[in-house]
């Protein structure tokens, strides 16, 4: 058995299953087990900030986080590393959402996400729903802070994928991150190097973290960890980066903490 100096974890897909809105008490004990014996405990999602630290109250102030698909990286409630988006290409982006009728723009801040003021069943759904951070805008190309992530919200999901990676895929990275949301981040952003910054801060070699995942997004986080572990129920092109397959993480996390561990 060898004991992992951190773990990073996705949530959608992985943490939490079968869309379910909140953490049970089960895997919200286990975290606070990891973060007692002393392995650091790493969020990585699409997700803000603000929201990850509701989901995670119970740790909040002891855990560093990764959000929005690696464009945010804050330790001790201060920023570690951080990636903008061209405004110009935030603003084509944006537009291009807005004359689709199946998509509506949600754009990444810090500590809020903006959509454009007239998209109630929007809003509802990420206050009500996911919990987030929103602040309406008569305008979603204007925002009161730099770009980082410029996502689309589908209700009837990702619609023309191939449309974005042939109009934008050259300027900055295109992922599906769930049924519904299709995400664009600056090029060369993604989960791995925000939790390279990190490692790097405390001190921690990639070989020495274990690492779950699902979906598209988190490839580059399972290649950087020594330890990759994929859901049972991860996307096809994902499930063979995993050197350890898990059915939830509740069970991984169990094995790390009182059975046999991961060897790698």
């Amino acid at each position: 058995m060898r004991t992992p100096k951190l773990i990073a974890s996705d949530i959608d897909g992985t943490m939490l299953i079968n869309w379910a809105p909140r953490f049970s008490p089960q895997m919200l004990g286990l975290v606070e087990r990891i973060v007692d014996a002393g392995i650091v405990f790493v969020p990585a999602t699409g997700r803000q900030y603000t929201n990850l630290r509701r989901l995670f109250s119970p740790v909040a102030d002891r855990i560093p986080y990764v959000c929005e698909n690696g464009a945010l990286a804050i330790l001790d409630d201060e920023l570690v590393y951080r990636a903008t988006m061209d405004d110009g290409l935030a603003r084509e982006i944006i537009e291009d959402m807005l004359a689709d009728p199946g998509c509506e723009p949600v754009v990444s801040g810090m500590r809020t996400v903006y959509v454009r003021t007239g998209a109630p069943e929007l809003v509802d759904h990420l206050v009500n729903v996911t919990g987030y951070n929103v602040t309406e805008l008569d305008d979603p190309t204007h925002i009161p802070e730099p770009f980082m992530k410029v996502s689309a919200y589908c209700t009837d999901g990702v619609p023309r994928e191939q449309h974005w990676h042939e109009r934008f895929g050259e300027r900055c990275a295109v992922k599906v991150s769930g049924l519904q949301w299709l995400d664009l981040v600056p090029n060369g952003v993604d989960k791995g190097v925000a939790l390279a910054a990190l490692a790097e801060r405390l001190g921690i070699a990639a070989e020495d973290c274990v690492a779950f995942g699902d979906a598209e997004n988190d490839v580059e986080m399972l290649e950087w960890a020594g330890c990759p572990v994929t859901m049972e129920t991860s996307q096809p092109s994902v499930l063979p980066l995993g050197r350890y397959r898990t059915d939830t993480v509740e069970h991984a996390f169990e094995r790390i903490l009182d059975g046999p561990g991961f060897d790698w």
